[in-house]
């Protein structure tokens, strides 16, 4: 908040906003429109901005099927356990995309039975993701089929640094929301089982936002929703896609000598 008031006495004249915390969103837009200061709310929305980011849904759902087409070939269709790493701070609408990865798993496999279901926090970071796979994984000993849905690639990360401490990476198939350049460089080397993520495009955004800003300044028109066009980045598209990535070294998660605790 202390931001926002810094923002409104310096007499802005848009702002570009992003908050992981959507309780935020109502105060903050409200003291923008107080001041009469136009707001684009990047990935998180808030009621009365312009959004821009992410089609959450689609593009879990993009994830969910692809990583159901991998469990119908390397698995035979049978999955032992689905575990979620989410965001529960993110609210209802990012948490859209876990609900479309589950349905796009669903579409391809079936209705999958409660029980073989579980959501966990993923505290929107690499670590917390680690140590809670890690826990899971050690009370899951006989367990070698578990499907991961993620909420980010930090979180895709995390898990796969788990099963690499306790020697259980092939128990684990992992995809990821993000496509950032370190998922990449994991899902190009063969030995990883993170098969891929759904690309968000970070590196578009600046422009986008720029072009969108400028549109509300100058009086024009803009939808009141701008999504991005997701495509899930897999072993089979990557050098489409991001060719420039093919001359860097395969990125090989580091594996603490430590226990975890």
């Amino acid at each position: 908040m202390r931001v926002a008031d810094e923002l409104i006495a310096a007499g802005v004249h848009l702002v570009i906003e992003y908050h992981l915390d959507e309780h935020a969103g109502p105060q903050l837009m409200d003291k923008f429109q107080r001041a009469g200061i136009p707001v684009i709310a990047v990935d998180i929305p808030i009621v009365g901005a312009t959004f821009f980011g992410v089609d959450n849904y689609r593009a879990g759902h993009l994830a969910g099927l692809a990583l159901g087409e991998w469990i119908l070939r390397h698995w035979q269709g049978h999955v032992e356990q689905v575990i979620m790493l989410e965001e529960p701070r993110a609210g209802k609408l990012p948490a859209a995309r876990m609900q479309g990865q589950l349905d796009g798993l669903q579409k391809i496999l079936g209705p999958l039975p409660a029980e073989r279901i579980r959501s966990i926090n993923c505290g929107n970071n690499c670590r917390m993701s680690e140590a809670q796979i890690y826990r899971l994984l050690q009370e899951m000993p006989s367990v070698h089929r578990i499907a991961v849905l993620c909420f980010n690639d930090e979180a895709a990360l995390g898990a796969v640094r788990a099963a690499r401490k306790l020697g259980r990476e092939e128990d684990l198939v992992v995809v990821g929301q993000g496509a950032d350049r370190q998922v990449r460089q994991e899902i190009r080397n063969p030995q990883s089982r993170i098969i891929g993520s759904t690309a968000y495009w970070p590196e578009r955004y600046g422009p986008k936002l720029i072009e969108i800003a400028g549109k509300i300044l100058a009086g024009q028109p803009v939808p009141p929703a701008i999504f991005n066009e997701h495509v899930f980045i897999s072993r089979d598209n990557i050098n489409l896609y991001y060719p420039q990535d093919v001359d860097s070294a395969v990125y090989e998660l580091p594996i603490a000598q430590e226990e975890m605790p």
